[in-house]
């Protein structure tokens, strides 16, 4: 792979991105498919070469879903970096939805996916059982959008506001003949999964978190139940249905803060103060304690917020550097719509945190291809 490629990109003159130097700073893009665990060392050139010269038994039949990707490098690569962020990559006419360079971009390793890449995600996971009716199973992907709408952004119920979503005119078929009716639940900056499994009677809950919110599947059984009267369909009572929160399922390892990084912040932030406090005072000449100088102005401070005083633009640009320093990577949206693909296909979820660099990528080669496999 690395003499092709490098071949290719000498060929094609000093306006293309060196491949060898990308994959020195970017070790997670290896020519071998996560999930496979195998002793390397870096040899001259800073790639991983493998030192056991022996045969790795799998243990499960993942290999299906963690193929290699080393010739899509290169694609993934500039498409992320090749050039403006406003510029069309992808264009889905059948859902209208348009995919930007700056869009795509929330792909990149521990970034925040955005409604564009799940919805076009999701039409291609739809696109995929239509191919091979026979191998997935039948299933209804609702849009990032659908629950929301359902609950007026929130606490409340709006039926009459989602009920023209479902036509058959609509979707060629009915909610009460999907095996599986998917809807991702956006909670502030935390994506989650409701399932609801109409042959098993079950709503189930995932949130890559471990949290639980039965107020979700309560509010799905009751849409249900009025979406089968709604379309003339003999009612069904899915109120009685059984409601999981699913607990055994593949948790993520970011995103969430821990009780260091907690204090750690905290930390950043007592110091930060000190430190201006104490420069202004020692600006000012008469304050040589530093805790003197610390009650001063909180007392200052204290009478200054009375007056309502809008913070400096030196105050501004502190908090600001602080929040990037301290800026949280989530992999949750990636762990919902990969809960999607795995029970789209009936099969229980077989990955973990490890493996979600490999499907940011995989899934950014689906989207530009505009194809799921």
């Amino acid at each position: 792979m690395g003499n092709f490629f490098s071949q290719q990109l000498q060929s094609k003159g000093d306006d293309r991105v060196n491949l060898n130097e990308f994959k020195k700073s970017h070790g997670r893009f290896s020519q071998e498919p996560l999930g496979l665990r195998i002793l390397t060392r870096k040899d001259d050139r800073g790639f991983s070469t493998s030192v056991l010269n022996r045969k790795i038994k799998p243990k499960d039949d993942r290999e299906e879903f963690f193929h290699s990707l080393k010739y899509e490098d290169e694609e993934v690569f500039h498409a992320f970096h090749g050039g403006n962020s406003h510029e069309i990559l992808v264009i889905h006419e059948p859902s209208n939805i348009v995919i930007s360079r700056g869009v795509l971009q929330c792909l990149r390793p521990g970034a925040w996916l955005n409604d564009e890449v799940i919805n076009l995600y999701l039409e291609l996971l739809k696109e995929r059982e239509r191919r091979e009716p026979e191998k997935f199973l039948k299933c209804h992907f609702f849009n990032t959008f659908f629950f929301e709408k359902l609950t007026n952004g929130k606490n409340s119920y709006d039926f009459k506001a989602v009920r023209r979503w479902t036509t058959k005119k609509k979707l060629g078929y009915t909610l009460i003949e999907c095996d599986k009716v998917f809807v991702p639940i956006h909670k502030k900056k935390h994506w989650c999964l409701a399932v609801i499994n109409i042959k098993d009677e079950t709503f189930q809950y995932l949130d890559s978190l471990g949290g639980k919110d039965i107020h979700v599947l309560e509010v799905l059984a009751r849409y249900l139940m009025e979406e089968t009267r709604d379309k003339g369909y003999t009612e069904i009572d899915s109120t009685s249905w059984k409601k999981e929160l699913v607990d055994d399922l593949p948790r993520q390892k970011n995103g969430r803060k821990t009780k260091q990084k907690q204090s750690l912040i905290s930390s950043v932030k007592t110091n930060m103060e000190a430190r201006k406090i104490t420069g202004r005072a020692k600006a000012l000449g008469s304050i040589p304690n530093r805790s003197k100088a610390v009650e001063q102005e909180l007392r200052v401070r204290s009478l200054s917020s009375r007056t309502n005083r809008m913070p400096s633009r030196e105050e501004k640009t502190a908090e600001w550097e602080l929040h990037v320093r301290t800026k949280r990577k989530s992999d949750c949206g990636m762990f919902m719509i990969k809960y999607t693909d795995f029970y789209s296909r009936g099969l229980k979820l077989c990955f973990s945190q490890e493996n979600m660099d490999y499907f940011r990528k995989k899934t950014a080669k689906e989207i530009l291809r505009r194809r799921v496999e």
